[in-house]
């Protein structure tokens, strides 16, 4: 294939183009589909590759290609194919709509090929945020390209009253149901939590601990932005606090996703009430399921409402300057007093936190002060 624009094809003398080879052009949103019907050969293909490297010439942020309507296509074509993926460029996602034998062979352009029209049109992941990528960045594998759209259809059909993060737990849930139990939580570098959904209450209360002693997996992995993946927690060392008082209420297993950076939110946690890493798949799966849930949330309009109506720490905070100003210490070593008692007492951190503000009774008595 020549390095210019025009690919260099012999025409075999036969129709013209243009009453063999229909080519038109839909914009939908940030997605370019360009619509071929008829048959792709030697004399055919210099047709399309203008139509479509035109097109990449604008840099569009998805370009699908439709030969539903395409009877055949010979070797020309499918060089033509393969020099619109070698030509777009890395931020460019590019889909094949094939069905059938054409199907199989449009897969050796390096193209995703998907059945139907509808599916491709499914809008593909950020590529800046996708891990899993075979090739050129945004070209991602089936497995990949399947978690997004069942993720995508459930929180676009979610039922009315229900938050988005809720729908991507039960969701993630669904499609990992090895790993039992999932949280969504929000962290901030000053040490807000706010669980945004969680799949069961267990789950839930896990989350206080974490909070209550200031530490966990869920809390590392946002940390350093880095999978903790822990099979057997009794038996890690780390987080000495967080693990006693887990360990009390049955959890064995541990497997903590950060939302990643660039977006950097908190993290997607999974807690198991018996020991041992589940198979590689799943947890690939979970890897997955991390990065497509920053994208949702990073997308949800009613995300920051969400945070204002379920953070639930505004009255730790409260306690938190009660006591700093009772004992002229620094807010954050107060917060860190309020939290050591909470544990020493056997109590969420919030309820520590309310009847501190609300008795002061109880205030001296918990806070031995």
């Amino acid at each position: 294939m020549a390095d210019d624009d025009s690919p260099q094809l012999s025409p075999p003398g036969v129709a013209p183009a243009s009453l063999r080879l229909g080519v038109s052009v839909d914009l939908r949103e940030a997605t370019t589909v360009v619509h071929a019907s008829g048959v792709i050969d030697a004399s055919t293909a210099p047709r399309l590759w203008e139509t479509t490297s035109s097109i990449l010439r604008e840099h569009p942020a998805v370009l699908v290609v439709d030969l539903t309507k395409v009877a055949f296509v010979d070797s020309y074509g499918l060089e033509i194919l393969a020099l619109v993926e070698e030509r777009a460029r890395p931020d460019t996602v590019l889909k094949l709509v094939a069905v059938g034998a054409l199907g199989i062979a449009g897969q050796a352009t390096g193209i995703p090929v998907y059945p139907e029209l509808a599916e491709a049109l499914v809008p593909a992941v950020p590529p800046a945020v996708y891990p899993d990528r075979r090739g050129k960045a945004g070209r991602r594998d089936d497995r990949c390209d399947e978690l997004w759209r069942r993720v995508t259809r459930a929180t676009e059909s979610r039922i009315s009253g229900t938050t988005c993060a809720e729908t991507l737990c039960a969701t993630v849930l669904r499609l990992v149901p090895e790993l039992e139990t999932v949280t969504l939580t929000l962290h901030t570098d000053e040490g807000a939590t706010c669980v945004l959904a969680a799949s069961h209450s267990w789950s839930n209360q896990v989350e206080e601990l974490q909070y209550t002693t200031g530490e966990g997996p869920g809390i590392t992995a946002f940390t350093r932005q880095r999978e903790m993946i822990v099979p057997d927690l009794a038996a890690t060392g780390h987080w000495p606090g967080f693990t006693h008082a887990a360990d009390r209420i049955g959890v064995a297993a541990v497997f903590s996703f950060p939302l990643p950076a660039p977006l950097r939110l908190g993290a997607l946690t999974f807690y198991r009430h018996h020991r041992g890493c589940p198979p590689e798949p799943v947890l690939a799966d979970a890897r997955a399921l991390a990065r497509i849930s920053a994208v949702m949330l990073d997308r949800d309009d009613d995300l920051l409402d969400q945070v204002a109506r379920t953070t639930g720490y505004d009255e730790v905070c409260h306690a938190a300057g009660i006591l700093s100003v009772n004992l002229g210490v620094p807010t954050d070593e107060a917060c860190v007093r309020i939290r050591a008692a909470a544990f020493a007492n056997d109590m969420p951190v919030r309820s520590l936190a309310r009847a501190v503000v609300a008795d002061p009774d109880q205030r001296h008595r918990l806070l031995d002060l």
